[in-house]
């Protein structure tokens, strides 16, 4: 079984179709990101002014926080030479 090699103009003329096809794509996808970082704005905001955080969300910063302190508390007892 024999395999052709494209000639260059057949090349040329997929690599400026697929470009084409590319920079349409990406447009839209600029279009549809920042909407969507639009829509997160409006949400965040609306969810700070009305105080409606998730508790999932709450929960984890409670464990970071927690997480953190326990860091803290642990970075400073070896400063200060005390064992855990």
């Amino acid at each position: 079984m024999k395999f052709r090699t494209p000639s260059i103009k057949s090349l040329r003329t997929e690599k400026e179709k697929l470009t084409a096809l590319k920079n349409q794509q990406y447009e839209e996808f600029s279009y549809v990101r920042a909407k969507y970082r639009e829509l997160q704005t409006v949400a965040n905001n609306v969810n700070h002014m009305l105080d409606l955080e998730h508790p999932i969300q709450k929960d984890l910063q409670q464990e970071q926080q927690s997480e953190a302190s326990q860091k803290n508390k642990s970075t400073q007892q070896k400063e200060t030479g005390q064992s855990l």
